[in-house]
């Protein structure tokens, strides 16, 4: 299930992966779409934290890692998404 935040909530990853041959690994984590831009702790690092952006209508992000071993290889895996909630309109 995606996780349902509000703008400026933080949101934790954690992510799991071994690298059988005992290579060293890389992260880059990403957001789909792109803007409005939340931002990440550290993209490069293995669990960051991502703080959600503001928003004009509720959008749902999908968040990505790509890892790579110190061979070359690499996967991309994306979890369950996150929403982010639009501000309630306020009644005139």
């Amino acid at each position: 299930m995606p996780q349902v935040v509000r703008a400026g909530e933080v949101v934790s990853f954690l992510f799991e992966v071994e690298e059988p041959d005992g290579d060293s690994m890389s992260f880059s984590w990403q957001q789909l779409p792109k803007e409005p831009a939340g931002r990440f702790s550290d993209p490069t690092a293995r669990n960051p934290t991502w703080v959600a952006p503001e928003v004009a209508e509720t959008t749902t992000f999908a968040i990505m890692v790509i890892v790579e071993d110190s061979e070359g290889s690499a996967i991309v895996a994306q979890g369950p998404g996150v929403i982010v909630q639009a501000p309630a309109s306020q009644a005139p």
